[in-house]
């Protein structure tokens, strides 16, 4: 893993998907670092990653010059995070690549909002 861990992050979670499917997925890392909340890592954007983010426990593997574009795109994502110049696109705190996953919450805890790439994302309540 590298020494940036929210650029890991979103490479793995969302870098096949576009530079919109890699700002959604920063946009839930956004809005949890803005709630502040301790479950969900806190105000850290390294521990809310490696707290909630699959992606961010898998090392990054550049198979080509796609990946390293997409990579060099979450690098520019991470860098806007950590400087304060990065603006969410949603105000979504969760995502899945399954909707059922969150089925048995939705309604009392979380809201379903939209699907983009292969994500769903859902606003806690």
């Amino acid at each position: 893993m590298s020494q940036n861990i929210p650029a890991d992050t979103l490479f793995n979670e969302a870098g096949n998907q576009g530079e919109a499917g890699m700002r959604a997925v920063a946009s839930t890392m956004v809005n949890r670092h803005n709630m502040n909340r301790q479950y969900l890592g806190g105000s850290n954007y390294d521990t809310i990653c490696l707290k909630g983010y699959e992606g961010s426990k898998i090392s990054v593997k550049i198979r080509g010059p796609a990946d390293q574009r997409a990579y060099e795109t979450a690098v520019r994502i991470s860098n806007e995070m950590r400087s304060g110049n990065f603006h969410p696109t949603n105000n979504y705190t969760h995502f899945d690549t399954s909707r059922s996953s969150f089925s048995n919450m939705e309604g009392p805890r979380f809201q379903y909002q939209e699907k983009i790439g292969s994500h769903y994302f859902f606003k806690e309540r």
